[in-house]
């Protein structure tokens, strides 16, 4: 019982002492749960405190997140239409590498219509006229039908509209140069199909360019020793081949339309027959042709003669298409003859007034020459040959050189007398021998000059005027100068008398005339009981 007790004792104080163990390892690991809840609690306050913190950073975070978000929206649109349109591009680009891909084909029409520009040109230069108007007009086809969007398609299009006017140029030009009917012909029904050019411009502006041919021929002769004569052929030859050219082209009947696509300016003025357009055109030439002749220098030669016949034979041949100026030539060379032989004489005399001084040598015969004169001048009416000069000139050798002027202005009148000339010729004879005079009487009062000066006017009064008035009657003969068409009395005797340079004439009006008039005076006496051109067998009043 005790071993009982005391073994229940001793397992009492087991138990107690394990007890108290258990309670002290109990009491510790409270302390240590104590400690841990207090760490934990701790802890959790450390975590509630960086969980509010953390909670602030991301509230912010997701806010600025937020607007990047809204950014990469609104971004996101414009990619979004972006895509869209690049699909849509996307889809045209393959369409357009689809037609480039025809294009690059040998077989496509595009290299056809690119290739269009040159051959254009090709036609033009080559005169293929029609091809090419109707290229212009496959031009604006494609104007029409809207292919011009298309730059390249637009280029060849603006090419060929702008061509037309290239065209409308290369064929007016053709009437710059040599034409041929049947071929000129062709080019003025091409000319036609072009807009916007009416029936008077058309007519007017091949006028003006045949004037450019003709004028440019004009321009190759210019130098040649021949250009009068040469120029009457030119202007012959294009005035003819355009005369026929616009009479076949616009017949004289033909009814013009009014084009209301026309400038009316080019119709307003049309109040005349279209051929008065030609006609006018017509007179235009043939009065510049005359003006050449007027300005033609007075020291070039010109062989009046055959000028006159080219004229004639020119005016002639276009008579047929009532462009008839014969007498418009006769009074043109009527004056061309006359100031030709003016300026000569005023030459002459212009030369022979600069001397200083009269120069004679030797003494004059007391015998008056007027016979000698004579007897080579015509006696009867008929022309004679040249008279030969009395041989007492030669003492006086500026009055020579002198005469020498006036015998060749003689004898360039010879291919071109006329009747009509002769008051002309005696006019411009007049002048110059007054000229002389007027020179001579500035010697009159000089003593050292007055054997010089009796001497002189002995010259000019005895023999020089008295020879040029033979020469005057050679050049004149009465039998040419005075027909039975003239339907006139006039004897020989009047006629000489008429065509006679009177010497007392042409010193009246100097200062010292009456000292001239007494030196002067015997030879004029003796030349009336004398005549020069009057056969003694020759009655006075012969008439016809």
């Amino acid at each position: 019982m005790t071993a009982h007790l005391v073994l229940g004792i001793k397992t009492v104080l087991k138990l107690r002492l394990f007890s108290g163990q258990q309670r002290e390892c109990i009491n510790s690991k409270l302390v240590h749960i104590q400690q841990q809840i207090s760490d934990l609690a701790f802890d959790n306050y450390r975590t509630y405190a960086d969980a509010g913190s953390t909670t602030e950073y991301c509230r912010k975070k997701f806010g600025e997140a937020t607007g990047e978000v809204d950014k990469i929206d609104s971004e996101i649109d414009k990619l979004r239409g972006c895509f869209k349109e690049f699909s849509k591009r996307s889809d045209e680009i393959s369409e357009e590498i689809g037609y480039l891909k025809s294009a690059e084909s040998k077989s496509s029409p595009l290299w056809d219509i690119l290739g269009l520009r040159s051959l254009m040109d090709v036609c033009i230069r080559a005169g293929y006229y029609e091809i090419a108007y109707s290229l212009t007009n496959y031009g604006i086809q494609l104007q029409q039908h809207g292919l011009t969007a298309n730059t390249a398609i637009k280029a060849v299009a603006d090419k060929l509209i702008d061509a037309r006017h290239y065209l409308l140029d290369e064929l007016f030009n053709r009437f710059a140069g040599p034409i041929d009917l049947a071929s000129s012909i062709q080019v003025v029904n091409s000319i036609r199909k072009i807009p916007y050019l009416s029936a008077t411009q058309l007519r007017v502006s091949i006028l003006q360019y045949r004037d450019l041919y003709l004028e440019k021929q004009l321009i190759d002769i210019r130098s040649q020793p021949d250009f009068l004569l040469r120029m009457v052929e030119v202007y012959r030859d294009c005035m003819y081949d355009t005369m026929v050219l616009y009479l076949a082209v616009f017949p004289e009947g033909e009814i013009i339309k009014r084009d209301p696509s026309i400038d009316p300016r080019w119709d307003v003025w049309q109040h005349c027959g279209p051929s008065a357009i030609l006609s006018e055109w017509a007179i235009h030439n043939v009065d510049a042709m005359f003006d050449h002749i007027r300005k033609v220098e007075h020291k070039s030669g010109v062989d009046v003669g055959v000028l006159t016949s080219k004229l004639m034979s020119f005016a002639m041949s276009f008579g047929r298409m009532g462009l008839d100026f014969r007498p418009l030539i006769t009074n043109v060379m009527n004056d061309f003859v006359l100031s030709r032989f003016k300026a000569r004489t005023a030459n002459a005399a212009s030369s022979f007034c600069q001397l200083e001084s009269i120069l004679i040598e030797g003494d004059l015969p007391e015998m008056v020459m007027t016979a000698a004169i004579s007897n080579t001048s015509p006696s009867d009416g008929h022309s004679a040959e040249q008279p030969t000069p009395p041989a007492q000139l030669s003492m006086w050798d500026d009055l020579c050189v002198y005469g020498n002027e006036i015998l060749d202005a003689f004898n360039e009148l010879r291919d071109g007398l006329s009747p009509m000339h002769i008051a002309g010729v005696l006019e411009a004879l007049s002048d110059s021998l007054r000229a002389l005079f007027t020179w001579l009487d500035l010697y009159a009062l000089k003593q050292d000059h007055q054997k010089q000066f009796v001497k002189a006017l002995k010259l000019l009064a005895r023999y020089f005027i008295p020879y040029l008035n033979a020469c005057l009657l050679v050049l004149f003969p009465y039998e040419k100068c005075c027909r039975l068409f003239y339907h006139t009395t006039f004897s020989l005797e009047r006629y000489e008398s008429r065509l006679r340079l009177k010497i007392s004439d042409l010193y009246s009006h100097c200062t010292n005339a009456a000292e001239m008039d007494e030196i002067v005076k015997p030879f004029e006496q003796s030349e009336k009981s004398v005549p020069l051109m009057l056969n003694d067998e020759k009655q006075g009043d012969e008439t016809i």
